[in-house]
């Protein structure tokens, strides 16, 4: 596949969800997230991937490859 690799970072909407834990639905969106992340791997457009655990201040970075910009931003909804 050709394109370009970019790093985004993603922030939890609810920053104690580490000390909370996960609602219901923050565990089912997680994990539909996660397997997305698997496929970009399987398909050779994920580079790096992962979070922190840091209480408080926790944030993901992912590192992908996509034809541009706008082809990110709309795997991101």
């Amino acid at each position: 596949m050709d394109g370009s690799w970019f790093c985004y970072v993603l922030r939890p909407t609810r920053p104690d969800i580490l000390e909370t834990g996960p609602t219901a639905e923050e565990a089912e969106l997680t994990g539909r997230h996660w397997q997305y992340t698997l496929g970009l791997h399987e398909e050779g457009r994920l580079a790096v991937a992962g979070r922190t655990t840091t209480p408080g201040d926790t944030f993901a970075v992912i590192v992908v490859r996509a034809e541009d910009e706008a082809a990110v931003a709309r795997s991101r909804r």
